[in-house]
């Protein structure tokens, strides 16, 4: 078994470093692409939408909350009387 003299592992050793900066760089397009997206949960900041305070978007919210099981069918039908005595 022949041992590796200094030139060698200096060699070595910069092959290794490359190979991690070329790592980090690909990890960081991957990050800024995925914060490009529009869909994507890493996007620099979170938009939400305006709330529509119209009865059917109300109404809408309401029917979201409660098939997503947020809210019981009890509160549902309370909440929706209440929206639609305000018509």
């Amino acid at each position: 078994m022949s041992t590796l003299g200094v030139p060698e592992l200096l060699l070595i050793s910069l092959v290794c470093g490359v190979i991690v900066l070329i790592v980090i760089l690909v990890v960081r397009l991957i990050v800024r692409s995925a914060g490009k997206r529009s869909d994507s949960p890493i996007a620099g900041s979170i938009v939400t939408p305006a709330p529509d305070n119209s009865a059917t978007g109300k109404l809408k919210e309401l029917n979201r909350l409660l098939e997503s099981g947020l809210i019981t069918q009890a509160e549902y039908d309370e909440k929706k009387a209440e929206i639609i005595k305000q018509l």
